[in-house]
């Protein structure tokens, strides 16, 4: 090895003449010295022995040594492309293997940078059957034989058996594997890649991430199952295999998002004190403060000691990224400032309070926050803040379940607040519309907030009897209304399903049931006796049973109402049928369509990792529920839905009703007309009116001549009419509904 910084310029120009003139001529020690010289100033002198060892290689036809020379010398013209027009007749002399020529003649010398070239030819000098090569369209491959005749390869690749490609495109789009690379290693050592997906497959997320870069955990799942080193279906139980074993691995860091890309280290990860000052010192991009201040909270550990330099660096950072992650969402800023308590950070907690109540933010937090940490975030504001309790109870009404929770499990413990959190708590559960989170705290929490019992530091029981709170009647009444309100969607409908769960325990509802006095039981018997809109129909009937085995008197209550239920079924609603073959195509598109699709919606979700903090796997859990119901809406209008052609023998033309068109006089001398036909039908452009209409129900019954008050026509009024007429349905009413079409079976 020549030592640049003490180089005598005339004895290496010496021993560079005397290599030249040696056979063979030492080609690697030749160009190293003139690597060296390159660095002087005695050009001349240089380039002169340049051609001379280019002569010499040519003339011992050293075709590598002649490469080697060609590739430095690119270097040191300022790998210029006009160099690499001449490199092709150089490399001519030096060779007639037809393999060699094929290669050099495909690697565009003289069009893109010699270094480029030269890259290329290395790596067509490489294509040898058998060797194992990565392309970008056709994924991985193995040479099978290169044609030096058409210049060209032919590869086995995993998408694409036998494909012949150009050495020109080969030199510019593949990439050699190495037999370390997962792929080769699948290829050549299939049974222990397989063994390592079962035993180790911590082992094989590594090897991948070496082989292919850092990745998400999506792409990471795409590499495996794409490239068949995992089978469908396999990859949720191997992920778990995987997340477990690289849990504690420090070479490995798995971030937070799993947007993020898994990290492959190549030192090992101790969070020591090169780390603070080396990586953490330094770092100003705010969500990778976070996250890499997360990933040291977690492996830690609880007896973690840090010398009074790194504590400074995590004091400055960790402040720093609260002061910036103000204008972030809250749930960022949040959980620095919760992370900050944690790790016992000196932190302005009396102004960070302010900035989390101001605008409410700590309400957005606590929608996006664990459970854990909204009951983090609450103490640390009553902590800093004992005032603070009244904004929080102010709050309540507007607050997600998590949130509610939360913070009502934390004041209730403590004796200072108790009275407030009553008085709060007794107003919103006495009102008319209780705020369905808090519906659901209350009945989870019945056995003790029932007479609010609190236990006290020497283990004894304190009962605050009298409050006001309302009966568990009430509740159950209250949570009933909720589950029959189909409009909820987001933070309402979980709470809708939470309310229904109580229901669903059937232990749950003996006991409760069971408490209540007769006449209690029997309201909240009529109420659920046949009410699918509370419940599916085989729970029903296992609540049915229940009610009339703790009350058998409700069992002729229960005949009666079957009696009354098979009375009304004689009411059949009607519509045309255009509407009920729509609707029914509706309920097809639902039950064969939507609900499949949510199916395989919810089946890729689960396989993204933790449903805890899945937000794909709770979306699509709840769009579920909201077509189940929507199956159940439908399906019951359907059975109780018949179709008509409002057939002229079938209708009365003497009073107004479904199947005529009704002609209405206005004060001012003009008329209004509209068709009135059956629950589902509607046309505003053919006035056509659903019967069950607020304006046909105020016509029903009516005879020409008689008035009636109807909706002026921009709706913010009212106004006097006569019926003028009462008529057959015009051709074009008869046309929307079809009538010359045969309902379908």
């Amino acid at each position: 090895m020549i030592d640049k910084d003490n180089i005598d310029p005339k004895a290496l120009e010496d021993e560079l003449a005397a290599k030249v003139e040696a056979r063979p001529v030492p080609a690697a020690e030749a160009v190293e010295i003139l690597d060296a010289l390159h660095t002087q100033t005695r050009k001349g002198k240089t380039e002169n022995l340049t051609k001379a060892l280019q002569a010499a290689l040519i003339e011992t036809s050293d075709f590598d040594g002649l490469i080697l020379l060609l590739s430095h010398q690119a270097i040191w013209t300022g790998d210029n492309p006009s160099f690499g027009t001449v490199i092709p007749a150089l490399l001519r002399k030096t060779t007639k293997d037809r393999l060699r020529v094929a290669c050099f003649e495909s690697v565009k010398f003289g069009v893109v940078k010699p270094s480029e070239s030269f890259r290329r030819l290395a790596l067509l000098f490489s294509l040898k059957p058998g060797a194992f090569f990565f392309d970008k369209t056709w994924g991985f491959g193995i040479v099978k034989r290169v044609d030096d005749f058409y210049k060209r390869v032919v590869i086995d690749f995993s998408a694409k058996k036998n494909h012949a490609m150009s050495l020109e495109y080969a030199a510019e789009a593949l990439s050699p594997v190495a037999q370390e690379h997962i792929l080769a290693r699948f290829h050549t050592h299939p049974e222990e890649i397989a063994r390592k997906i079962k035993d180790e497959p911590a082992e094989i997320v590594k090897m991948t991430l070496e082989s292919f870069g850092n990745c998400p955990v999506a792409r990471l799942q795409t590499l495996l199952e794409e490239y068949g080193v995992l089978k469908a279906g396999e990859w949720k139980k191997f992920w778990e295999g995987a997340r477990a074993g690289l849990k504690n691995d420090k070479f490995v860091h798995i971030p937070a998002k799993r947007s993020d890309p898994i990290t492959l280290r190549r030192k090992a990860l101790d969070y020591g004190e090169e780390w603070f000052a080396e990586e953490l010192a330094d770092e100003r991009n705010i969500p990778k403060i976070m996250e890499m201040l997360f990933a040291y909270e977690a492996k830690k550990g609880d007896d973690a000691k840090i010398s009074d330099a790194s504590r400074k660096i995590l004091t400055n950072r960790l402040n720093f990224a609260i002061d910036g992650a103000f204008l972030y969402p809250p749930p960022m800023f949040t959980r620095l400032i919760l992370m900050a308590q944690r790790l016992n950070i000196e932190t302005p907690k009396e102004e960070l309070v302010e900035k989390l109540l101001d605008e409410d933010r700590f309400m957005d937090a606590g929608g996006r926050l664990s459970a854990r940490e909204s009951e983090e975030m609450v103490r640390f504001i009553i902590g800093s803040r004992p005032e603070a309790v009244g904004v929080l109870l102010e709050k309540l009404p507007e607050m997600g379940f998590n949130l509610l929770s939360k913070t009502l499990d934390v004041l209730k413990t403590m004796p200072d607040f108790l009275r407030g959190v009553q008085d709060r708590t007794r107003a919103l559960l006495a009102a008319t519309s209780i705020p369905p989170a808090l519906l659901v705290w209350t009945m989870r929490n019945w056995d003790e907030v029932g007479s609010w019992t609190t236990k006290n530091p020497d283990g004894t029981e304190t009962k605050h009897i009298g409050w006001g709170l309302p009966s568990l009647y009430e509740l159950m009444e209250h949570a009933i209304a909720v589950n029959e309100d189909t409009t909820l969607a987001g933070e309402g409908l979980r709470m809708r399903h939470a309310l229904h769960a109580f229901y669903a325990d059937l232990g749950w509802f003996e006991k409760a049931f069971t408490s209540l006095n007769d006449l209690q039981r029997e309201a909240i018997f009529y109420r659920l006796y046949g009410n699918t809109v509370m419940c599916e129909p085989a729970l029903l009937k296992k609540l049915t049973d229940i009610m009339v085995r703790v009350e058998p008197a409700l069992a002729q209550k229960k005949l009666a109402s079957r009696e009354t239920k098979k009375e009304q079924a004689v009411v059949q609603h009607f519509t045309s049928w255009r509407s009920l073959q729509a609707r029914q195509e509706a309920f097809r598109h639902l039950v064969d369509v939507e609900i499949p699709k949510n199916r395989d919606d919810i089946a890729y979700a689960r396989g993204l990792g933790d449903l805890r903090e899945n937000f794909e796997y709770q979306s699509a859990k709840d769009t579920q529920r909201v077509l189940l119901a929507r199956r159940e809406e439908m399906d019951a209008e359907l059975q109780t839905m018949r179709g008509s052609y409002f057939a002229e023998a079938d209708t009365d033309f003497s009073v107004v009703g479904p199947g005529v068109r009704v002609v209405l006089s206005r004060p001012d001398g003009s008329e209004r007309s509209y068709s009135i036909l059956g629950e589902w039908d509607s046309d505003e452009a053919l006035a056509i009116l659903p019967y069950r209409s607020r304006l046909a129900m105020t016509l029903a019954g009516k005879k020409p001549g008689e008035s009636a008050t109807i909706p002026t026509a921009d709706g913010f009024g009212e106004e006097e009419v006569t019926i003028k007429a009462i008529e057959h349905l015009p051709e074009s009413v008869r046309a929307w509904i079809g009538t010359d079409a045969a309902p379908s079976a």
